[in-house]
């Protein structure tokens, strides 16, 4: 799945007409200062990785808030895999548009005049057209139908255009599951597209149902903005390029060996501790410590205070704290470095995570780096290295 065009409307120098451009795999905006590039970029930010802290009366255009924020995206070479999974939304063309509206909320009865600015509240909700069967029996949805709906139905008979559902089941007389009878309606559809009486309907707000279902199935999208720190980066997230690294690192290992690592740790921890315990009277200083918070207490209320060391995570105890470091005639972490060798281990880390997806999993999605002024701070030659490296990645 690629972006094959973007429309882009009241979203800070757009305006109601907006802006719309076919992309490729590699694609450049070049243009003089204040025409927008940058905004192009946010905005391709905002639909893959929307967060109400992205929006602020700002992102609208001449900061008129009650305009609609809207950020379209048609996406192109979807996968067979993609294409049987968006098939009610798809065109003609086997694309899939989705249309991402950013509104200010307004509660019943609320008008605009009411609000201060500090009140302000918005709302995301994203969009796509549906292909909607006349026959509510026929209508596929992300999720199976009711048991009532499937009785009720089965009832009648399932024909269309002389095309029998009820014989794609072993038992046509009897009522199947909802499972069942989603999984065969899948099937139908698949087979019988062209012969099923159908409309298109705009403005599907539940495209595969669920708003992070939508997500996941979308490509993944990564904007480095022209000044960006790299220690943003190299945190252990789960979602960002550096976690997923670090997580495969340690997938091959059996719960049996993560427990025999930090049982025999904590073991040792626990005899250390009673060495560090140890006061010149023999005595624990730890107790001394507990017996000394409750007696401070002052009062008898029927509790204790104790002081206790947690026991040390697998993850502490073989991986703590993962950090990338650079040596460059000075061994040192990457946040030391200058701005240029920061901005490239940001763009490694996305390319060699591009990479590892496609290694370790079935991975038919596409990754969108949106760089922003990838010249900046970069000498001629490094910057003729990674336009090169961009021009393999796409």
């Amino acid at each position: 799945m690629k972006i094959a065009s973007l429309s882009i409307k009241n979203f800070r120098t757009f305006d109601d007409n907006g802006v719309s451009m076919t992309l490729r795999d590699l694609t450049a905006f070049i243009g003089e200062n204040s025409t927008g590039k940058s905004n192009v970029l946010e905005a391709l930010d905002l639909f893959f990785n929307y967060s109400k802290a992205k929006i602020f009366k700002g992102c609208f255009h001449h900061d008129d808030v009650q305009r609609t924020i809207s950020i379209e995206i048609t996406f192109k070479d979807l996968s067979d895999t993609e294409k049987k999974k968006f098939r009610i939304h798809l065109d003609e063309k086997s694309e899939l548009t989705i249309t991402q509206l950013i509104n200010l909320k307004l509660e019943d009865g609320q008008k605009f005049a009411d609000l201060n600015e500090p009140d302000y509240e918005f709302e995301e909700s994203k969009h796509g057209t549906k292909w909607q069967a006349k026959a509510e029996w026929l209508n596929l949805d992300a999720k199976p139908p009711t048991k009532t709906n499937i009785k009720n139905w089965w009832k009648t008979d399932l024909i269309e255009n002389g095309l029998n559902f009820k014989e794609l089941f072993e038992i046509p007389d009897a009522v199947p599951s909802p499972e069942l009878y989603q999984e065969n309606l899948e099937e139908f559809w698949d087979k019988n597209f062209e012969n099923i009486e159908k409309e298109k309907v705009p403005g599907d707000e539940k495209v595969l149902g669920w708003k992070n279902k939508l997500k996941g199935n979308l490509p993944k999208f990564f904007y480095v903005p022209a000044v960006r720190d790299v220690a943003d980066d190299i945190k252990v997230l789960k979602t960002n390029p550096f976690g997923a690294i670090i997580d495969w690192l340690t997938k091959n290992i059996s719960d049996e060996l993560r427990r025999e690592i930090v049982d025999k740790t904590c073991m040792l921890a626990a005899d250390a501790f009673k060495i560090i315990d140890r006061d010149e009277d023999g005595s624990s200083k730890l107790g001394y410590l507990n017996d000394k918070l409750n007696e401070n207490l002052g009062v008898n209320l029927g509790c204790k205070l104790e002081i206790k060391f947690g026991s040390p995570s697998f993850n502490e105890i073989v991986l703590p704290a993962p950090k990338v470091y650079a040596n460059d005639g000075y061994f040192s972490e990457i946040e030391a470095k200058g701005q240029c060798l920061q901005r490239l281990c940001i763009f490694s880390l996305l390319k060699t995570y591009n990479e590892l997806k496609r290694k370790t999993e079935d991975f038919l999605g596409n990754i969108i780096v949106g760089l922003e002024e990838p010249e900046i701070y970069l000498h001629p030659p490094v910057k003729r290295s990674l336009y090169k490296s961009l021009r393999q990645l796409s």
